[in-house]
């Protein structure tokens, strides 16, 4: 292939958005919607929010 038609090939697939057309869902389920607001795991994804991530860092 020439340069130029190369160059137009890429360009077009840079903009391009792959997909799979057996996919179920458009956009992926949020977790949280399956969790009741009761769930533990709700309060522990507040603590590991608030812990500060610099009492972590390795010199």
């Amino acid at each position: 292939m020439s340069d130029l038609i190369l160059l137009c090939y890429d360009m077009f697939m840079a903009n391009f958005i792959f997909y799979d057309r057996s996919q179920a869902l458009l956009f992926p389920p949020d977790l949280r919607d399956w969790v009741p607001e009761d769930d533990v795991a709700h309060f522990i994804i507040g603590a590991v929010e608030r812990v500060d991530l610099c009492a972590f860092k390795v010199n």
